[in-house]
């Protein structure tokens, strides 16, 4: 994946791009010598298969920067200790260690938001759920028992809301969405709307992202 860079010239609006042009977008001016050097813009995506202790999340089908639009389906999944992805789908419980298959996620990293001691009980509930006869093959179904159930049912065997908000109630479908998953695939549509921009465009400069 290509980085984002960003460098300023004659104007305090940053430009964007992949690479830095000859000339300045703005002014014509020759940018042989910049007077700082160019900063990398943070990408929002990680390799699932490299945060431990978290939920990712990647389109369905394709990849975010390539594919992903609003309303697109989302595929989801829990990380162990090691990184490993845990996921539910048509075709029954997948444990992915292949760096390829979720290199492009979005993260969000459980244990981070709560307490390191929850690390003691992550694998062994990880473990016990994911031999439950409820995520067999013949339970799965599209919008009723899907990946997203199997996430929600994990955050509740480790009793996230508990942890993270002092709550007895168990964590929803709508709540995790709201304040989490939104918030992340927000934050990412901005960086993929800017990424497709360069490549359409070239150099983007600031004042005209809106």
């Amino acid at each position: 994946m290509v980085s984002i860079l960003k460098f300023n010239h004659c104007k305090p609006q940053g430009i964007f791009c992949f690479n830095i042009p000859p000339v300045c977008p703005v002014c014509k001016g020759n940018l042989s010598s910049l007077r700082s050097p160019p900063v990398a813009i943070p990408t929002p995506f990680i390799n699932g298969v490299k945060r431990p202790c978290s939920v990712v999340v990647k389109p369905t089908v394709g990849s975010f920067l390539r594919d992903y639009k609003s309303g697109s389906n989302l595929h989801t999944g829990v990380t162990d200790s090691k990184g490993c992805v845990h996921n539910y789908d048509e075709e029954g419980i997948h444990t992915d260690t292949d760096s390829t298959t979720w290199e492009q996620s979005l993260a969000i990293p459980i244990v981070d938001l709560v307490d390191e001691v929850l690390k003691d009980i992550w694998d062994e509930r990880l473990c016990n759920m994911i031999s439950e006869p409820n995520w067999q093959i013949d339970r799965y179904h599209p919008d009723l028992h899907n990946c997203f159930d199997f996430v929600i049912n994990f955050l509740n065997c480790v009793q996230f809301n508990n942890w993270k908000v002092k709550c007895n109630e168990p964590i929803t479908k709508s709540q995790f969405s709201t304040e989490y998953i939104v918030p992340a695939t927000s934050k990412a549509a901005r960086y993929i709307s800017l990424y497709r921009s360069i490549e359409r465009y070239g150099p983007v400069i600031q004042q005209q992202l809106g």
